[in-house]
């Protein structure tokens, strides 16, 4: 089975690192690249073409939102999930709104941000499956 390709952009290299350990222990991903700004995550994205990209919302650099429009335009078929320290329902809503396929908040440990793509997200490349936790910790359209 090939492995699902993943792009991390966050600001934050303890999260990346975290994630990108947590990714490739789950056996199922390969993490492709990283970017810590919004420049280098389109250009590391146009790179590498990864299945999914897991983008900070408070990423520096061009806005996220911006970067979400640009991609979605970009690759149609990739996956586009936001990390959001952002409680707002309109911030995610924005995001959503330019074509991002759900959030995650970053309070979420990696271990379980990792089975939630695996669960929801992964299996949505057959059919779509919508999906809100009863927290608010993440949601999926």
């Amino acid at each position: 089975m090939e492995k699902i390709k993943i792009f991390i952009a966050g600001d934050d290299p303890l999260l990346r690192i975290g994630l990108r350990i947590e990714f490739e222990q789950a056996g199922r991903f390969r993490v492709v690249g990283e970017a810590r700004n919004g420049r280098d995550a389109a250009s590391g994205i146009r790179a590498s073409h990864p299945d999914l990209s897991l983008i900070d919302l408070a990423l520096p650099g061009p806005s996220a939102i911006e970067n979400v429009k640009y991609l979605r335009k970009t690759f149609p078929a990739m996956k586009i999930i936001m990390l959001t320290t952002f409680g707002d329902e309109a911030m995610a809503g924005a995001a959503v709104a330019a074509g991002a396929d759900g959030y995650i908040m970053r309070s979420v440990e990696n271990r379980r941000i990792v089975r939630i793509i695996g669960r929801r997200v992964v299996k949505s490349r057959v059919a779509p499956l919508p999906l809100r936790d009863s927290e608010g910790q993440y949601a999926f359209v």
